[in-house]
């Protein structure tokens, strides 16, 4: 083997095969070249490639194979090649031992990585299914973009970053954002010290070594953008800031000179490039407002005049519904509801329903025709987690033709989005069943699905939970089995709607209306089982 080389680039490898044994080696087998870390084979070692040797081989006699292969993303250092001959134990070699089958190179193969430069532009070129892989050396708590551009507009390239390793495209730390595209970019919010090693790869078809360019910015502490940019004039608005070089304990305001100056009731700054902070403008002067955050060593940014606070607007959801329209008997169909904050103030609460009609049970099968399935149950399960969420049905015959999941986006951010799916698998046990019945595919028909959402005040909200818990109440007091403490915890209606809501806010789905919000982008969605188990097993019941 060589002495040395760099990732991304072409090595010879050089071994020799000979026969030990008695009888000769006939037909065909296959030698494998290994990149290892020592000088032994392991699973974990990479495969380089592998070499078909056809013919026969008699005893002592041997031959010498020369290939050439390239070498794969890996982290520099050294390295030792492995051969092993008759991968697949195609050779018949008797009671023999084939620990002789292996054998590493006497020398390391020192392995380096082009090194990428901060602010300087790497010209480089990819074809399909090529990476390249490149080192970048930074000193701790900077923020770094890394953007890769190229002109071929019909490319589709992805990047991906590593501390201290080579990454791939299962293990990184950071990626790019989006689907493949000709042009990516991914930020390292606040750096370590050290090494980062950063992939390309090209995915597409365009034209062999399509030119790319690859920079890397050492970003300065600034604020790039605010989301959303606007917000009434009530409780509570939650804004995403962004920006670089943001610390730890960095300090938000709004600032109008002259006017007013508003800090957050509650932020978080969730890394070196983004902040989360949660304002209350039940007070504030309308008008627009600077954005600033102030690092502890006294160094500020600003992003002047881009918040606006304004009146504001009576809460508002919008729905969308989509998914597939037609289906054959048999078939399954999918199905996603999304929400939209269509006001200028957080919603506390959001009040959804998902499903599809109703249609009995098939007599010629014995199972429904619709077999109704949703993940509403698994998105907020640690409010119980003694609870086999997986197991239990989020969805209910409504008794009037529709089989509906109900539950409930808390928190839905201003202008923000929350979404969750839904499936339907029709004529459940038809596939297959056998020759006397219709084939799936000549039974088809247009497939609907309902879905809907009420914004909730705090008020509504309550009342909507002692509602539930009187009729969880009274549910107990007609059961026959309950035990007498339960019972008696549901003889007084007053006490024990209160005891579920207390429950409710110890389970942290009911927020006091003075508290607010974590701050975070992401709502939380609850389906209406799990607000349920959240009042029962939070509740000073305990086991009952």
């Amino acid at each position: 083997i060589p002495a040395s080389a760099q990732t991304g680039s072409p090595i010879q490898v050089n071994w020799t095969v000979s026969n030990h044994g008695q009888f000769p080696a006939n037909g065909s087998w296959t030698d494998s070249i290994y990149l290892s870390t020592d000088d032994t084979w392991s699973l974990d070692d990479t495969l380089l490639d592998r070499v078909v040797h056809a013919g026969t081989l008699t005893n002592s006699q041997f031959y010498t194979a020369s290939h050439t292969t390239t070498l794969p993303a890996v982290r520099d250092g050294n390295y030792r090649v492995l051969v092993r001959s008759d991968l697949f134990d195609e050779v018949y070699e008797g009671t023999i031992e084939e620990q002789n089958n292996t054998r590493a190179a006497p020398g390391a193969l020192a392995v380096t990585v082009p090194r990428l430069r901060t602010n300087i532009v790497e010209n480089t070129s990819l074809s399909t299914n090529q990476g390249r892989l490149y080192r970048l050396d930074v000193e701790a708590g900077q923020t770094i973009r890394l953007s890769l551009t190229t002109t071929a507009g019909s490319a589709a390239n992805e990047m991906y970053v590593r501390f201290g390793d080579a990454p791939s495209a299962l293990v990184y730390d950071f990626s790019h954002d989006g689907p493949l595209a000709a042009n990516q970019e991914l930020l390292i919010p606040t750096t370590q010290a050290g090494s980062y090693y950063v992939l390309i790869r090209g995915q597409s078809e365009p034209a062999p070594n399509t030119a790319v360019q690859l920079l890397a910015e050492v970003l300065p502490f600034q604020i790039t953008n605010i989301v959303q940019d606007q917000g009434g004039d009530s409780r509570y608005v939650t804004a995403e800031i962004l920006g670089a070089q943001f610390a730890p304990t960095a300090i938000v305001k709004l600032v109008r000179p002259g006017f007013a100056e508003i800090a957050p009731v509650r932020y978080q700054v969730v890394d070196g490039t983004r902040i989360v902070a949660v304002f209350d403008f039940r007070s504030a002067p309308h008008g627009l407002y600077d954005v600033t955050v102030i690092n502890p060593s006294g160094a500020q940014a600003h992003l002047p005049y881009r918040f606006l606070v304004e009146q504001a607007i009576e809460p508002d959801v919008v729905i969308g519904l989509g998914g597939t329209r037609v289906m054959w008997a048999g078939d399954t169909g999918f199905y996603g509801l999304s929400l939209v904050n269509n006001t200028n103030v957080d919603l506390p609460y959001v009040y959804v329903q998902a499903g599809v009609i109703e249609q009995g049970t098939n007599l010629a099968t014995f199972r429904p025709y619709t077999t109704f399935s949703n993940n509403l149950n698994l998105f907020n399960t640690a409010q119980a987690p003694n609870v086999p969420w997986a197991s239990l049905d989020a969805s209910a015959n409504t008794g009037n033709g529709y089989e509906l999941a109900s539950g409930y986006a808390i928190d839905l951010i201003n202008r923000g989005y929350a979404a969750f799916n839904f499936s339907a698998l029709t004529y459940e046990g038809v596939r297959g069943f056998g020759d006397e019945y219709p084939p799936p595919r000549l039974v088809g028909f247009t497939y609907n699905v309902v879905a809907a959402a009420t914004p909730l005040t705090t008020a509504e909200f309550i009342a909507r939970q002692r509602a539930e818990a009187e009729k969880l109440r009274l549910a107990i007091l007609a059961d026959t089995t309950a035990t007498p403490a339960l019972r008696v915890l549901a003889a007084d209606a007053a006490a024990w709607g209160d005891l579920y809501l207390t429950a409710l806010e110890a389970a942290g789905v009911l927020r006091p209306e003075d508290t607010p919000p974590a701050a975070q982008t992401e709502p939380i969605f609850s389906s209406l089982m799990t607000v349920l188990a959240s009042g029962i097993l939070a509740g000073p019941a305990g086991d009952d």
